[in-house]
């Protein structure tokens, strides 16, 4: 069998499974698409390194184009959240599988994706977006007052998202968010805020793939998160303190929210709070999920994915082939380094009412 051409666009610290998998596969010869050295770790992965400035999206296009000349390309995907808008360029202009780029816009910026969800009926938290401070005290006072939650309207990684409990900490926030023009990979940043209603209850992630519309549930994730006024994940349980009913409801709407915004094909990664009101999609992603997450899954559910079906069929029958995971799998993230600090396959979890909210409780509006 021939190999299949996958150009991955750009390289993040904390992926070099997804590398290896790949390779180990021996399905795919390898095209790194990058701005930057390709590590030492992963050239023994990787089978060609086409460098190019990835934030110009002009320039990565058609610098894949030159190279599709002579050899072909099967397929594209990026491993980082910054690179989805230009990986769905690449894919409508190189005629692969993809979900547009308008699908990527919407699930980059904060206040579309809102807006997409709420106008399809999808629970969300209330929102509103703000340019300066001028405008936050009355988005405050819009989503339900103190406390609520700021953050930036195309951020990554948690990063300037806080919960604040006064007028002067909503001004420190806003400001912050107004300072930051790039991102750290060199990218222009909107500088606009999004002040939202503060869900308090579990959160969960629900982990996908999804090939011609067809969505596939992965894993569902139950966070741990650190303390508040922050919200960085600090580790994750595999499968969560969910009844069955109540799996069942948060997968739902996680598929609700692929539909509504467009998600047709690849991974995705959709964030769910449960609260007083009952569930409401935080957000929801093209992509793999961070935080070593893909790495989770292939102990807890002994799936790989970072693999790349060509149809139904052939996703159908690698999922066939996997064996009966254990009953529960946890993760606990680093403080200081890149690496898991604790990582554990459970057995017979016992039933933990605080944390297993009902269907009943599921039904709540917002």
């Amino acid at each position: 069998m021939s190999k299949r051409t996958l150009a991955v666009i750009e390289l993040g610290r904390g992926r070099e499974a997804a590398f290896k998998e790949l390779a180990d596969s021996g399905e795919f010869t390898i095209l790194v698409v990058t701005r930057m050295a390709l590590p030492e770790a992963l050239a023994q992965y990787v089978d060609h390194v086409l460098t190019v400035e990835t934030n110009d999206v002009d320039a990565t296009i058609t610098a894949l184009r030159s190279y599709s000349a002579s050899d072909r390309i099967d397929g594209a995907l990026t491993l980082l959240e910054w690179y989805v808008p230009v990986v769905e360029a690449v894919r409508e202009s190189l005629g692969l599988p993809g979900n547009g780029v308008a699908a990527a816009q919407r699930c980059r910026d904060k206040k579309i994706m809102r807006d997409t969800l709420r106008d399809d009926g999808i629970p969300v938290p209330r929102y509103r977006r703000i340019v300066d401070f001028a405008d936050a005290l009355g988005a405050a006072k819009a989503v339900g007052g103190f406390p609520c939650v700021v953050k930036p309207t195309d951020g990554t990684g948690s990063t300037n998202v806080v919960l604040v409990s006064t007028p002067a900490e909503l001004r420190t926030a806003v400001e912050r968010i107004g300072l930051a023009t790039q991102n750290t990979r060199g990218q222009q940043l909107s500088r606009a805020a999004m002040i939202e209603q503060f869900v308090d209850g579990p959160e969960f992630a629900v982990d996908s793939l999804s090939i011609d519309g067809v969505h596939r549930t992965i894993a569902i994730q139950e966070y741990t998160m650190s303390p508040l006024p922050h919200f960085a994940e600090t580790g994750f349980v595999t499968p969560p303190s969910l009844d069955p009913p109540g799996r069942a409801a948060v997968v739902d709407l996680a598929m609700r929210a692929l539909d509504a915004l467009g998600i047709v094909s690849g991974p995705s990664h959709c964030e769910i709070k449960w609260g007083a009101e009952g569930a409401v999609v935080i957000e929801a992603a093209a992509r793999y999920g961070g935080a070593y997450i893909p790495e989770v899954i292939v102990h807890a559910a002994f799936i790989t994915t970072w693999r790349v079906p060509g149809s139904l069929a052939e996703w159908a029958s690698y999922l066939s082939r996997r064996s009966v995971p254990p009953e529960l799998f946890s993760m606990s993230m680093p403080t200081r380094t890149g690496r898991s600090s604790r990582l554990a396959a459970l057995r017979k979890p016992g039933p933990n009412p605080a944390a297993s909210p009902s269907m009943s409780t599921m039904q709540g509006g917002t």
